[in-house]
């Protein structure tokens, strides 16, 4: 028997609540040579009773005696998985009828790609638009060493490729952990069109039930990536790496115009030394663009988070005598200097 071009891989765990709405997005693909690969975690609910209720011959499923975890559950199907091409799913997502077909396309024509993902429309848990996160094509390679960019269930990834990657080797964060890996040796590609709706669960793993272990797993993944470029080294304290993840909030409690000047020159040694190290993916002129963009948002939180008057001084000594004057046009030398003198 042929094996399919493709196996959609699905981990679930007491997922019956929108299950059959996942399942029956992915059996309702315009392309049809795939398997979709159910891996049941021990679920406890009707997970697996609704899972085995359908009779389409294309759908496997694989059962964990325990509860094992995410990466565990994705490794193991990745063992059975029979396609050449695998594309992530989740069960309380939901795939656009072409996302397998537009992935494929993509993936044979360019056989140097090793991983393509695509934009999501995030939707709440009752299914309601919450909003479409735009991450422009060109940036996602520098940006990729903060933030996980790519939406897990968006992915379509060669097996000899994530095989090659070692699989999975994270407890928690596992895609981000993953996705920079690959992206050391093969060309990573995003396209820019909506392929899935991504569900906010009030479930999630990575939002609510073990949302400190996967902030605590992303911390030291964006240290280990920031080491790779810039020497092991290289020095970077615990609110710097977090202002690298946009979370200023840590930099500025330190109310510290030292701190948030040390903080931007060393995301610029940081910016230079990606430009300057050797990869398929890196293109030194997007790498200092997407710099920039950066650096603007920073300055943008930091606006927003310190006095008028700290961060008018502080802009001033970095450099940015245009940002420092601007903020003082727009709210007016008395309100700078009452500020200064309170």
């Amino acid at each position: 028997m042929k094996a399919p071009e493709i196996s959609v891989l699905m981990p679930v765990y007491n997922a019956e609540k929108h299950l059959r709405q996942s399942v029956e997005s992915v059996l309702g693909q315009t392309f049809d040579d795939f398997e979709l690969l159910l891996v049941d975690d021990g679920s406890t609910d009707s997970t697996l009773k609704i899972a085995m209720s359908y009779p389409d011959p294309r759908i496997r499923i694989l059962r964990n005696q325990t509860n094992e975890g995410i990466s565990a559950s994705l490794n193991k199907g990745i063992d059975h998985c029979a396609g050449r091409l695998i594309a992530r799913m989740d069960a309380d997502d939901i795939s656009y009828p072409s996302r397998l077909q537009k992935q494929y396309d993509y993936m044979n024509d360019h056989p140097e790609c090793g991983l393509v993902s695509a934009a999501a429309r995030v939707i709440s848990e009752g299914g309601e638009f919450v909003r479409h996160d735009h991450f422009p094509p060109e940036f996602f390679y520098y940006n990729l060493n903060f933030t996980c960019w790519i939406y897990h269930p968006t992915a379509m990834y060669r097996r000899d490729v994530v095989y090659e990657a070692g699989k999975y080797g994270a407890a928690y964060s596992e895609d981000f952990d993953l996705w920079w890996k690959i992206s050391r040796e093969h060309v990573i590609h995003h396209l820019n069109e909506v392929l899935l709706d991504y569900r906010e669960s009030t479930s999630s793993l990575s939002a609510v039930v073990r949302q400190a272990e996967y902030e605590e797993a992303q911390h030291h993944q964006v240290i280990r990536n920031i080491l790779y470029y810039a020497g092991a080294d290289f020095k970077m304290t615990f609110e710097e790496v977090e202002a690298l993840r946009c979370n200023f909030t840590p930099l500025i409690n330190l109310r510290s115009g030292l701190a948030i000047k040390t903080f931007f020159r060393k995301l610029q040694h940081i910016s230079f030394c990606i430009a300057a190290t050797p990869n398929i993916n890196c293109n030194a002129g997007d790498v200092m663009q997407a710099y920039r963009e950066k650096k603007k948002q920073a300055v943008g939180y930091l606006k927003a988070g310190m006095r008028a008057v700290k961060l008018f001084f502080t802009l001033v000594r970095m450099g940015q005598v245009k940002e420092g004057l601007a903020i003082m046009n727009q709210r007016g030398f008395q309100y700078i200097f009452r500020s200064f003198l309170s």
